[in-house]
């Protein structure tokens, strides 16, 4: 079941996992590891995650997931009344 609180906690997670790879990549630049290839591009994509990550809030993902939900039973009963073969 969806909740708010679940909602926060995977907001939560994902930002420390966003964290967790930039810090990665930067270690990769000081020598630590194999170098990245295109780990430029990929600090790029992962600033604009943060940003995009940063314009999400668990109610937006919480009232996402119920319409989700409502429309998911709305087309699987539309989907049962259609035919199953032709004529």
């Amino acid at each position: 079941m969806s909740t708010l609180y679940f909602w926060m906690d995977a907001i939560k997670k994902r930002s420390r996992f966003i964290e967790e790879v930039v810090d990665r990549l930067h270690g990769s630049a000081r020598g630590k590891g194999e170098p990245v290839p295109d780990r430029d591009r990929i600090l790029r994509l992962l600033d604009e995650a943060k940003k995009r990550h940063g314009e999400i809030s668990p109610m937006s993902c919480l009232s996402f997931y119920r319409t989700w939900r409502e429309n998911l039973g709305i087309w699987q009963r539309r989907l049962l009344g259609l035919p199953t073969s032709h004529p």
